[in-house]
């Protein structure tokens, strides 16, 4: 094996580069740590050969324990920790409703209707999705941190086993079996990466979908949606029972198809007639060689350069035939494959001379056997035979190569029933598919009189890839399923079939392979291709009971895939449950917080909950955690600094040895990178837009030396540490799902060596504790009030009301106070004068770059000097709070909710939608959102005028229930500061007490507010104020 430390041998230059910023060296420095004596870069086949050509079996050697080996990491299943229930307890769900009925009273003296149906709702939810032990265990030390004074900040759909799902190339593979990590076809054709495979069982009712094309009905959830259009019947009198659709050659003005557009329905809303989409997939065009060392086993015979591969064979090495190394795809090598696929077959074990290649067609078939033969000789220079069946009609072509031969069935597979098409041909050209799909047709292809041309495979696999194919060449097909013979015991076939009009597109296109066409009057137009998708309709929907596992993928981006041949949807905040076991302390009623923000049915991961506790005391919460559930099973997660594009310049300049001015000029040129996430490019993106950098790139050589080095090195992970607030908790020991270590900076610390993410997609649970300063000094100020007057304060119970509070707020006397303390702030507030906690909530959201430009109107609005306007009377009760402007995110999901229709959790994707711009996601939700409108009543026009709210709510809009539990605490901040300013002023100067320039503003800010600060007195003084 080699010791790899880069990809490519050019890379050594900045690895030394990066070992001495590493070891803080220049490269000039004698004696440092350098790796270039050596090629450490990632070797190809021959090299690693080439190396050990006087040890061959060692090659072999480690092929053969390279085999033995399987590391297999389950990802994106849920491993949550079983909380420890008590021992009259069974169920974590029940134990869970138990709890909150039993608490319910500590929030409300009465529970009214409204209270217990959003109880009941999202418990309903919370045991569906399985995260009752997650509440529990987030509960447990929340309320036994409360109880030792430790402040505390306030923080489904699925289908049965074996739908198939359509995966990037075609093929189909059952639900249960797709890993995370594949990647899928979404319901907008794109190509899309599994995130998480969910499984659960269920015992309820079921819909069964049969349609008009796919395969197999389709069984799933009734709740789970798929990607729909609710069909109109059509509006001529002398018509009857037809449905309206763009197919349709009837003269008619109305039209009404063209009001068609996909949604998301659930299942159990589906009608007869109602059309279901299959989605066309395109990729972008790439042209392909094949190296076909890459197809061969590493062999110390096969030998090779740059044009050529051979074995050299027996005991004086005599060289076999030559094969080029690299073969293109293109039309010619398409054809080959077309027929390798439908005929042919490989022996590739066989001894090396006698390898094979081998075609089967009927005798009559002599323009395909030379084509073959031809094709063999142009693309590999193989000579090929042909060789006649004695007693049949049939014949084979026959040529010889091992090199060849492992090569085609390793890019197709050997034989029939698992044989596919690679890849590579679906980022082709139409010309490159067109040429593979004719020489299929050719080989297992029927045409017939009956107006249909039908493709027969054993393969499942291999039919849907040439229905995707065909529908991108803009041709629909139907797959038909034939049962095997219970006398011959034959495995189950499939006929792929293109009939009616479609005949005349694949006449079209294919003109080596025609069919006879009869002209007719009518063709059958209930199945159409229009707008990138196959419309067919449903046949039936019915029901039935189901007790057994269900299955669910979250997809990346466009959270939807293909089942069955039918597109579908997959499937922190404010939670009431959260609130009554006394998690968070904002009321999600009282302050209009959207569960589906927190755990939203239709897409099913983790709820996130980040929890605030005192900086001081947050290490006592993580020591209860550990001894809770197993030092074994808990531990703190990594986190690696990466080399930010300045960093990368002025760490690669003093590592060869350039002056730091020079450096830092070059770096101070580098524009602030706002986009947190490009860790790599934005380099790139400086020298394109940056005139200045791109002239001293251009002219200076030292200075395209640098940014050459800074290029390589930006994104690089430069060192690790200790997240700031990640913990991890696992059922089983945490050796059993990932590797450990000892923190860099304190040995006793122990963490992941996988960053949080990571942590993420193996389904174990990670847990934000964050240490906030501002509850020390809430924790600090209530200590001392306690102390000095004897008097207990609950944070909790304070009233929201309080008017002394809220008259420092509208004084802008915030000095300590949390969120509202700087001078834009106060100078807002003075002019807003809050009245309530509301208006504290808008601010904290407002002040923020982009929303900010709205305080203006905001503060003009509330004391009547600007009009209130709504562009429609249903946007009132929406946007009243906030004085007709839009501010949080969940007002924009209650807009499409009450406006246009969508659910809760449908809201809540179209935000996400959004605030990601993928355009094609974008127009469909669009679409969606104003059809719903117009639909509840709402004419075209405000239609558009209220979508044209939604792009910039995605740029500014805050989660409205974490700008609540900000304004939670910078309200208790400031009734402390109100009613006990002399104690909160003490846990102010003892929490910024390492801080003399701070110490000394807070000094002067209390002698204004007549509090006298005394000086150091060696003789009174200890070591805090008191």
């Amino acid at each position: 094996t080699q010791d790899i430390h880069y990809a490519k041998p050019e890379d050594a230059e900045y690895q030394d580069i990066l070992l001495a910023v590493q070891t803080n060296n220049k490269i000039s420095d004698e004696n440092r740590l350098t790796m270039k004596a050596e090629d450490l870069s990632m070797r190809s086949q021959e090299k690693m050969i080439e190396s050990f050509k006087d040890l061959p079996e060692a090659i072999e050697n480690t092929v053969k324990i390279s085999e033995r080996c399987n590391v297999n990491l389950t990802l994106n299943q849920i491993l949550l920790p079983n909380f420890p229930l008590p021992e009259q307890e069974t169920s974590a769900d029940d134990y869970l409703r138990k709890l909150v009925m039993e608490r319910l009273s500590n929030r409300f003296e009465v529970a009214d209707a409204r209270v217990m149906e959003r109880l009941d709702y999202e418990l309903e939810v919370i045991e569906k999705t399985g995260f009752a032990d997650y509440f529990l265990i987030v509960q447990d030390f929340v309320i036994w941190a409360k109880e030792r004074g430790i402040v505390v900040g306030p923080g489904r759909g699925c289908f049965l086993p074996d739908t198939k799902i359509l995966l990037k190339d075609g093929r189909q593979k059952n639900i249960q079996d797709i890993k995370p990590q594949e990647r899928v076809i979404s319901a907008f054709g794109n190509k899309r990466r599994v995130k998480k495979v969910l499984s659960y069982d269920i015992d309820e009712e079921i819909a069964i979908i049969k349609s008009k094309m796919p395969i197999f009905n389709l069984r799933l959830t009734k709740d789970h949606k798929v990607l729909a259009v609710k069909h109109k019947m059509c509006p001529v009198n002398s018509i009857k029972g037809t449905i309206c659709k763009p197919s349709c050659n009837r003269s008619c003005k109305k039209n009404l198809w063209s009001g068609y557009n996909p949604r998301w329905i659930e299942a159990q809303n589906l009608k007869k007639n109602d059309f279901l989409l299959y989605p066309i997939f395109k990729l972008r065009q790439i042209e392909t060689k094949f190296d076909l060392l890459n197809f061969n086993h590493l062999d110390s015979r096969l030998k090779g350069n740059n044009k050529y591969v051979w074995y050299e064979i027996g005991t004086n090495r005599l060289i076999q035939k030559k094969i080029k190394r690299y073969i293109k795809l293109d039309k010619k090598f398409a054809q080959l494959l077309g027929f390798y696929i439908s005929e042919g077959w490989s022996r590739s074990r066989r001894k090396y001379r006698e390898a094979t290649i081998g075609f089967g067609f009927h005798r009559n078939e002599k323009k395909y056997i030379e084509k073959t033969r031809k094709l063999l000789k142009q693309i590999f220079g193989l000579d090929s035979s042909v060789v006649f069946h004695k007693t049949k009609n049939s014949c084979q072509v026959l040529a010889y190569s091992r090199i060849a031969a492992r090569f085609l069935e390793r890019l197709c597979g050997k034989y029939s029933q698992n044989k596919d098409i690679p890849y590579q041909i679906f980022e082709s050209s139409d010309e490159i598919i067109i040429a593979l799909l004719t020489s299929l047709f050719k080989g297992d292809g029927s045409r017939k009189d009956t107006m249909r041309v039908s493709f027969d495979s054993t393969s499942l696999n291999l039919v849907s890839q040439i229905k995707v194919l065909l529908a991108r060449l803009g041709i629909m097909s139907s797959i038909k399923i034939r049962k095997p013979q219970k006398k011959r015991r034959s495995k189950p076939s499939y006929k792929l079939t293109i009939s009616g009009k479609q005949l005349f597109k694949f006449n079209k296109l294919f003109k080596e392979f025609q069919i006879p066409v009869k002209k007719q009057k009518f063709y059958r137009n209930d199945t159409f291709i229009w707008r990138n998708y196959i419309w067919f309709p449903v046949k039936e929907i019915s029901f039935e009971r189901y007790k057994g596992k269900v299955c669910d993928l979250t997809v990346e981006k466009d959270s939807s895939y293909v089942a069955n041949e039918i597109a579908v949807h997959n499937s922190a905040a404010g939670s009431l449950v959260s609130y009554v076991l006394g998690i968070t302390d904002i009321d999600p009623l009282k302050y209009d917080l959207l569960f589906e923000r927190f755990l939203n049915p239709d897409r099913i991961s983790m709820p996130d909950i980040d929890l605030d506790f005192t900086d001081v005391r947050r290490d006592e919460v993580f020591a209860y955690i550990r001894q809770k559930y197993g030092e074994d099973k808990v531990a703190q997660i990594i986190t690696f600094g990466t080399m930010a594009a300045r960093a990368a310049v002025r760490d690669a300049g003093r590592a060869l040895g350039l002056p730091y001015a020079f450096c830092d000029q070059l770096a101070k040129l580098i524009p602030f990178n706002p986009t947190q996430g490009m860790k790599v490019g934005w380099l790139d993106k400086s020298l394109q837009n940056v005139t200045e950098l791109k002239s001293l790139y251009q002219n200076n050589p030292d200075a395209k030396k640098v940014i050459d080095a800074a290029r390589q090195l930006e994104g690089v992970a430069r060192h690790a540490s200790v997240h700031a607030c990640g913990i991890v908790i696992s059922k089983e020991p945490l050796t059993d799902y990932v590797p450990l270590q000892r923190s860099p900076q304190d040995e006793n610390i122990i963490i992941t060596q996988f960053e949080m993410h990571s942590i993420e997609d193996l389904g174990l649970l990670k847990i934000d504790l964050l240490g906030l300063k501002n509850l020390t000094i809430i924790e600090e100020t209530i200590r001392l009030i306690k102390e000095l007057h004897d008097e207990e304060i609950d944070i909790s119970k304070i009233p929201l009301d309080d008017k002394k509070t809220f008259k420092l707020l509208q004084e802008a006397d915030c000095t300590g106070v949390f969120q509202l303390e700087s001078s834009g702030m106060r100078r807002n507030l003075k002019e807003l004068k809050p009245t309530e906690l509301e208006d504290i909530i808008a601010m904290v959201s407002l002040y923020r770059p982009g929303p900010i430009e709205l305080i203006p109107s905001f503060i003009n609005r509330k004391h009547g000097r600007e009009k209130v306007k709504y562009l429609h009377p249903k946007l009132e009760p929406i946007l009243e709070n906030t004085y007709g402007i839009g501010i949080y995110q969940e007002q924009m999901m209650r807009i499409a909710r009450d406006l246009a229709g969508f659910s809760l959790a449908e809201a809540d994707t179209l935000r996400k939608a959004i605030g990601k711009k993928i355009k094609v996601l974008l127009e469909a939700q669009k679409e969606k959102l104003m059809k719903g409108m117009m639909e509840n009543g709402i004419d075209e026009k405000t239609a558009k005028e209220i979508w044209e709210l939604f792009p910039p709510f995605a740029r500014y809009g805050f989660n409205r229930s974490h700008a609540a539990c900000y304004a939670l605490i910078a309200y208790r901040t400031a009734y402390l500061k109100a009613h006990w300013p002399i104690e909160f002023m003490t846990a102010l100067l003892n929490a910024d007490s390492g801080d003399t320039e701070r110490i000394a503003f807070l000094v002067s800010d209390a002698q204004k507010n007549g509090i006298q600060v005394l000086p150091p007195d060696i003789n009174k003084s200890f070591v805090n104020f008191i």
